[in-house]
């Protein structure tokens, strides 16, 4: 579906999965999670602090991103 409508897919698996993805869809079309919430603030629909707060409670149920903050990269 996303490759039929030109949309993005969102999602954190590697390998077989990330490589069709890109295949499919095109460069920069696969996002993981940390990629996603960069496009939001990019977009105007997050901003740097709430994305950070999102970033801690995904970090308290073990999901670790490879970034202290999203300022880092904005």
């Amino acid at each position: 579906m996303a490759q039929h409508r030109g949309w993005s897919v969102a999602c954190d698996e590697r390998g077989r999965f990330s490589r069709l993805a890109e295949e499919r869809l095109g460069p920069g079309r696969h996002l993981n999670t940390s990629g996603l919430l960069v496009r939001s603030i990019r977009e105007g629909h997050l901003n740097v602090s709430r994305a950070d707060e999102l970033k801690a409670i995904l970090e308290a149920n073990r999901f670790r991103m490879p970034l202290r903050s999203f300022a880092e990269v904005i």
